[in-house]
């Protein structure tokens, strides 16, 4: 029976995760923390600590931890302390700190006693990062052992070793190969070596993966959320089950129906390219529009692609511009990248070559997208659009090759074998050729070949 402490839990992230967009995140959060709902103040607290979804602001994080430890939440209390502890957001203060500590880890204890499992688990967390104040070591074990008989099997291994070493409890040679057994099932490599098995890191993943499909399975019929996503990608993927693109549908389309935008983003993708099933165009413009609508950008810049095509749906161009504007104005460089295309050809839009520099200037020196420094590199180099400068398409070919893109990687090479913007460096050029043809680039295979006869008579 899953306690109330856990189902409350449940609730509240399940609106951090499924939440339309970072604003509606807060609000909702906001709107629970004023009714008094702990568990909503503490992840709003570490949202504004950290600058999830909002500006970083460690006063009011420090306010919402102090609310959410107030209203006997322990998390709130044991993350107050923690920074009370090392001066983050606050002034270091170590009688304040540990009096939360004291007090979130006897909010633990009593609800792990009451049957929370998430507070069993940050109860064990607190101790592994050598915090505790108030436990015993005998109390720990325990505690350790309700963790992993809960299938928390990282806990396994650790009540395991108690028993072996007789830390806090009586050596148990039983106790602990039982526990090393469970960890080592569930493909931990060392556990398995107590036990005197060797595994490889593959089995270990395998086994890892099979117990972690194992628990998703169970948490996906109680959420209906991520956790029937990350199970879908598992089937996708054969990760600890056997591959199976039907039963990975129908878990995407589960988890979108619970308004997980990533989730119905990837179940549109199979339905359009028929990945293991059956090719289904209008379904996945639905589930393409219900993700894009939720603000997953990946999914606007498809159908905006598909408008632009009328691929699987009637062409709209005046769309298709509009969805990739709303991307890019989100910083989606791949939108950002085709819509500078489009202004750069009329194509939807009127011709405007200078915004298509600027939207390309955005992805390139704002967020060094490799693309878009690769075309823009180009426009300098050729003098088109901007004034001709080869420094600065070097310049900009070498932040292209930096990401691995490898028309990037050969056009920089050409510019160190001429000598074109760049002191001349023959052998530069030979491993920049290299680097594009190991990347995929024709080109760059072809002009390493040619170079390679004459690489005997430079030093």
């Amino acid at each position: 029976m899953q306690a109330t402490a856990d189902k409350d839990l449940d609730a509240i992230r399940n609106i951090y995760q499924t939440s339309k967009s970072p604003a509606s995140t807060v609000e909702n959060l906001s709107s629970k923390c004023n009714d008094g709902n702990g568990s909503a103040c503490s992840i709003l607290g570490l949202m504004y600590l950290i600058g999830d979804g909002t500006p970083k602001d460690g006063i009011r994080a420090v306010e919402l931890l102090q609310k959410a430890c107030d209203t006997d939440f322990p998390d709130g209390c044991y993350i107050l302390g923690d920074l009370y502890l090392t001066g983050r957001a606050v002034k270091i203060d170590t009688e304040r700190a540990a009096n939360l500590l004291i007090k979130g880890e006897l909010l633990f204890l009593k609800q792990c006693n009451n049957g929370s499992i998430d507070a069993c688990i940050g109860l064990v967390t607190t101790w592994e990062k050598n915090e505790t104040v108030v436990t015993t070591m005998k109390d720990q074990a325990y505690y350790l052992e309700k963790a992993c008989e809960n299938n928390y099997v990282y806990w396994c291994e650790k009540v395991g070793e108690r028993y072996d070493k007789g830390y806090g409890v009586d050596i148990d040679a039983n106790k602990a190969k039982y526990f090393y057994g469970k960890a080592c099932d569930a493909g931990s490599v060392s556990a398995c070596s107590f036990l005197g098995f060797n595994i490889s890191e593959d089995e270990a993943k395998n086994r890892s993966d099979r117990k972690e499909a194992e628990k998703l399975e169970k948490l996906c019929t109680v959420t209906k959320g991520v956790e029937c996503e990350t199970l879908a990608s598992m089937y996708m993927n054969s990760e600890g089950v056997p591959k199976d693109a039907v039963r990975a549908l129908s878990l995407y389309e589960i988890a979108c129906e619970s308004n997980i935008a990533s989730a119905c983003y990837e179940a549109g993708m199979m339905h359009y390219t028929a990945n293991g099933i059956i090719e289904n165009k209008k379904e996945a413009v639905r589930l393409q529009n219900k993700s894009c609508d939720a603000n997953h950008f990946e999914a606007c810049t498809f159908l905006a692609e598909l408008y632009l095509q009328g691929e699987g749906i009637a062409q709209n161009k005046t769309e298709s511009v509009r969805l990739l504007m709303k991307s890019c104005d989100a910083d989606y460089l791949a939108a950002c990248n085709i819509l500078a295309n489009l202004y750069y050809e009329g194509n939807g839009v009127a011709e405007n070559k200078k915004e298509s520099v600027r939207l390309l200037k955005k992805s390139c020196d704002k967020f060094l997208d490799a693309d878009a420094c690769l075309t823009l590199g180009i426009m300098y180099e050729e003098g088109d659009v901007v004034g001709k400068d080869p420094f600065t398409a070097v310049r900009l070919y070498d932040i292209s090759c930096t990401g691995n893109n490898a028309a990037g990687c050969n056009n920089l090479a050409v510019m160190y074998r001429t000598g074109n913007g760049v002191l001349q460096d023959i052998k530069k050029a030979f491993k920049l050729f290299k680097k594009s043809c190991d990347l995929g680039e024709a080109l760059g295979c072809t002009n390493h070949a040619e170079m390679k006869p004459f690489m005997r008579f430079v030093r």
